[in-house]
This record gives structure tokens, C-alpha cells and sequence, in this order.
């Protein structure tokens, strides 16, 4: 008996472990250095910021409190089940633990989604404590990302959450589960399907990774857009929005991006999941200087823009946007302002006044492996190493060839090969 509770106890604290491993991939993402299946506290100490393992440090105890928690209940579910015809009451409380179980589950498996912040976690162990439910893991889930989604994208998109009825779509639904092992939901929407299974289809061609799930937004914007999310948990999560972009609003973003349709951008970030490696220093040194450079750029041009709109109207834009630049928020965040309240021609005049300006800089540096980067493979190419890895693989699966410098850096990188 006592070998056996020592088993079980043994079971919990390597499965606390896991958990633990798990929230710090969550909240800071991969680390390299950090070895696989164990939890080296002094290494994390050594890796993250002050801040950053505090958060950690409160993420473990938050979980170690729901795995008590866990233990707890399955220990009085396990002595009621017995009794549980023996009366209407023993039958009412099982089941009001058996109820409360399963929550205490749902919060265990929705802490190590994306990076939810601690204190999200801690209201619904709180709820819980409370009998305030119930908490379903699916729909935390999508109200979080839809969270996410509306501060990165702006009102209006909504994940297609609805369970497909058109039998072909269903039928995609279950072969890209099957043969790539990607959980997703398409609505009934068949176009969808059947440009992600196409995109899908090609990768795995090559024998290349998938995130764990993709997402699909709804969006009433002329845009195609997206954004990654990857953790230990889950390897990795891409949300996409809107899956027929405007021709025009596409051959205006085409001049900063390798190919801004459906298929470019899915394509996209299937290259931030596809290197063998993480992104190592030998090309953000190559590029950083020329990078931040261009960013400045980028954020003239912005500025350059925002003062030729009329100031009815657009007050909160305007604000929003010079608030944005003198943050240094990256490229994508911007274009995500302007999205959610410029009209399609001020969208398209502001991609114009940025890649005019843009190529006026690259033009004006002297040769060096950013303006190389930015000529030959995209201007968001150069923003950064994991958008250099993502565009190169987004234009070699769309058959673009590159010369042999750009692609012996990135397959120094990690690059996954394509023959």
C-alpha cells in the first residue's frame, strides 16, 4: 500500500513538473538551453528577467494549487461513486463533485494555452472554489483567443466556432486531423478547406512541422492577416482573418511581403513553425542595425501619412497611431490600427506612402546584407531574423528561388530544405 501511494505521489510531482515546464513555455516561450523533461530552476534564473521568473514562480504555484485541487477531488468522487445509489443526497453530491472535477481539469488544461496571464488563471480557480460555472475548456479557450484576436486585429472578427454541417468539409475537416494532425474548424465555409488542406498538402510534401491547430476568423476587413501563438503545450496555434482579401489590398501589400494572399500568408506562418532551429544570432547581427533603421523609416512615413488626414474624425487615430510609433511597436501592429479605422482607399494610400519611403532608404544604403534581404526577398523580410525565416519559406514553397547567399543563411538558421 505505501509503495503504492509512493508511486502515485511520485506521479503527481513528475506530472507537476511537466506543468511547470509547460507555463514557462506559455509565458516566455522556447529557451534555448533549457533541457526537455526537467525543470532547471537555476538555469531559468539565468534566462528570463526578475520579472519574468516571479511570473513563473506564481504560474507554478497556481498550478501546484489546481493539481492539490485535482487530487483532492478525484479522491471524493472515488468514495462517493461507490455509495452514489444510496440515496437521492450521496447521488446529488457525487455528482456536484464530480462537476467540480472536471472544471478543475478544464482550468488545468486551458492554464498552459497561449500566453494567458496569471491572473485569468487565478479567477477561475477562484470561480471554482466559488461554484461559479460552469467552466468549459473550448470556451474559455475561444474567449480568450477571441480576446487576443480583438486587442491585435480590432472589432469585428470572430472565430468560426460553429460545427460544420457540408459533408465535404467535414470530410477535410477529419483529413487534416488525420494527415497532419492540425485540429481545425471551417464552418461550411468549402473555399477555406480547401485552400488550407491544398497549403497543408504541399508542406507536408516535404515532410515539414504544423502547428498544433489553426483558428479561423471571421473579419469585415479587406485583409488577410495573421499572427502565431507557440508553447510547449501546444506547439503551435495560427489565426488567420479573412480568407478572400480585396485584389487590390493585396497588390498594395504584396510590395512590402513576399505574397499577401490567403496562401502566402498561411505559407507564412508555416515558415515561423518550420525551423529545425530557433532563429540564431548569426543573422540578427547580420541584419539589426539595417533593421532598426528601417523601422525608423517606417515610422517616418507613418507619421508622414497621419498628417495628411483631416482632423475630424480621426482624432482617435491619430493619437492612437503617434502613441504606437513613439513605443516602437513593430510593423504589424501598426498596419493593425490602421486597419480597424481607415477606410480601403486610406489603407491602400498609407501601404503606398510606406513602400515609397521604404524603398527610398533601401535604395540610399550602401550594399550589406539587410538591402540584400529587402531587394531580394521581401522589405518585411528585413524587419527581423523569424520574419526572414518565414518569408524565405513562404517564397520557396510558392516555387521563388533565391540565390545562393540568402539561402545558405537561411539554412544556417534552421531552414528546412525543399527537395
Amino acid at each position: 500500500m505505501e509503495r503504492e501511494v509512493n508511486a502515485q505521489l511520485l506521479a503527481v510531482e513528475r506530472q507537476r513538473i511537466v506543468d511547470i515546464e509547460s507555463s514557462f513555455s506559455s509565458l516566455f516561450g522556447h529557451v534555448e538551453g533549457v533541457p526537455s523533461g526537467w525543470f532547471d530552476a537555476e538555469r531559468m534564473v539565468s534566462l528570463v528577467s526578475p520579472s519574468e521568473y516571479t511570473a513563473l514562480q506564481e504560474r507554478s504555484e497556481l498550478m501546484n494549487g489546481v493539481l492539490l485541487r485535482i487530487d483532492v477531488a478525484e479522491r471524493e468522487v472515488s468514495a462517493l461513486r461507490r455509495d452514489k445509489k444510496a440515496s437521492i443526497e450521496v447521488a446529488r453530491e457525487y455528482r456536484s463533485k464530480k462537476n467540480r472535477l472536471k472544471q478543475l481539469k478544464s482550468v488545468s488544461q486551458f492554464s498552459s494555452f497561449g500566453n494567458v496571464p496569471n491572473a485569468v488563471i487565478a479567477e477561475l480557480i477562484q470561480q471554482v472554489d466559488n461554484g461559479v460555472g460552469p467552466i468549459n475548456y473550448e470556451e474559455e479557450k475561444a474567449r480568450w483567443v477571441n480576446r487576443q484576436v480583438k486587442d491585435a486585429m480590432g472589432d469585428g472578427c470572430e472565430a468560426i466556432t460553429a460545427p460544420s454541417t457540408n459533408p465535404d468539409v467535414v470530410e477535410l475537416e477529419k483529413k487534416m486531423k488525420k494527415e497532419f494532425g492540425v485540429r481545425v474548424n471551417f464552418g461550411d465555409n468549402i473555399n477555406l478547406a480547401q485552400q488550407t488542406y491544398a497549403v497543408c498538402a504541399k508542406a507536408q510534401s516535404f515532410g515539414h512541422k504544423f502547428p498544433s491547430e489553426i483558428i479561423f476568423f471571421n473579419t469585415p476587413e479587406e485583409y488577410c492577416r495573421a499572427a502565431s501563438f507557440r508553447s510547449k503545450a501546444r506547439p503551435g496555434c495560427i489565426i488567420i482573418a479573412n480568407v478572400d482579401p480585396d485584389p487590390t489590398s493585396v497588390a498594395h501589400t504584396n510590395a512590402l511581403v513576399v505574397d499577401a494572399s490567403f496562401q502566402g500568408i498561411l505559407f507564412h506562418e508555416l515558415g515561423h513553425f518550420n525551423p529545425k532551429a530557433h532563429v540564431g544570432s548569426s543573422i540578427e547581427e547580420k541584419i539589426h542595425g539595417f533593421s532598426v533603421k528601417l523601422k525608423e523609416s517606417f515610422n517616418v512615413a507613418v507619421e508622414e501619412f497621419v498628417s495628411t488626414l483631416p482632423n475630424p474624425g480621426n482624432e482617435d487615430l491619430v493619437q492612437e497611431l503617434r502613441t504606437a510609433v513613439r513605443a516602437e511597436a513593430d510593423v504589424n501592429k501598426i498596419i493593425n490600427i490602421c486597419g480597424k479605422k481607415l477606410s480601403r482607399d486610406d489603407m491602400h494610400r498609407l501601404l503606398a506612402t510606406i513602400t515609397l519611403e521604404l524603398n527610398e532608404f533601401v535604395d540610399e544604403r550602401r550594399d550589406c546584407w539587410g538591402k540584400r534581404i529587402a531587394k531580394e526577398v521581401s522589405l518585411y523580410a528585413a524587419t527581423g531574423g523569424n520574419e526572414f525565416m518565414a518569408e524565405v519559406y513562404c517564397g520557396c514553397m510558392l516555387g521563388k528561388s533565391y540565390s545562393p547567399e540568402i539561402m545558405e543563411i537561411y539554412k544556417l538558421n534552421g531552414g528546412q530544405l525543399f527537395a
